[in-house]
């Protein structure tokens, strides 16, 4: 999302143990840094930041403390971090920002024909290994020169490794807060290129007179 949605930054999850969480005031600086950048880049004072729905920010607690999920852990509340982000960037430093959760969304908008097309050849690799006696197995995909590949993995392996930290590339850009350019070459086979946020802008209004107006 961060790198197709054109992201000024991203404010990455799955932070260490004893990691106390994103430090608001930096991500202030970053907003008025990257604001400026737009500025002069678009003409647009903006700046657009993905919030990791897992991650921490210091002073904000976003992890429910009544309710606990099926693994015993407290339930995350995605949107109660961002309107509290929010909240706190405009106490603090008179900031104004919009924000949207995508939660439920994602996984909830109608399948693609690319999302129907993986799904089956999913089913089809995982209806061979039940067929062939495998067990405790999930799908796979992976990309190797440019095309996708089904596969099945255990399902212990796949929920203990996360890509992002076992890929020998660099996908994040941890002191800057930005996904790179190799997540883009490397999913590009599932996502496509990503297209310029120049393209995506509305078209500023023009200053009509309207005394000129009359006189035609």
């Amino acid at each position: 999302m961060s790198y197709w949605g054109n992201a000024d930054r991203f404010i990455y999850g799955e932070l260490p143990d004893g990691h106390p969480g994103h430090d608001i005031e930096e991500i202030y600086a970053m907003i008025l840094k990257d604001q400026k950048k737009n500025e002069k880049k678009y003409g647009r004072r903006i700046g657009m930041y993905v919030i990791a729905e897992g991650t921490r920010v210091m002073g904000i607690e976003s992890a429910d403390k009544k309710l606990i999920d099926a693994h015993g852990h407290h339930k995350l509340n995605p949107e109660a971090l961002v309107s509290s982000l929010k909240r706190e960037l405009e106490v603090r430093y008179k900031l104004k920002t919009q924000t949207v959760g995508i939660t439920y969304e994602m996984r909830n908008s109608p399948p693609t024909e690319q999302d129907i097309e993986y799904a089956e050849v999913s089913a089809d690799v995982i209806a061979d290994a039940v067929i062939k006696g495998n067990h405790s197995v999930e799908s796979t995909f992976e990309i190797i020169d440019g095309r996708v590949y089904a596969g099945i993995a255990p399902i212990r392996k796949v929920s203990e490794k996360r890509f992002a930290l076992y890929y020998p590339g660099r996908l994040i850009d941890y002191e800057n807060f930005q996904v790179t350019d190799e997540i883009g070459e490397y999913y590009r086979a599932l996502f496509g290129s990503r297209k310029n946020l120049r393209n995506w802008l509305p078209g500023k209004p023009k200053k009509i007179n309207v005394f000129d107006l009359g006189a035609n």
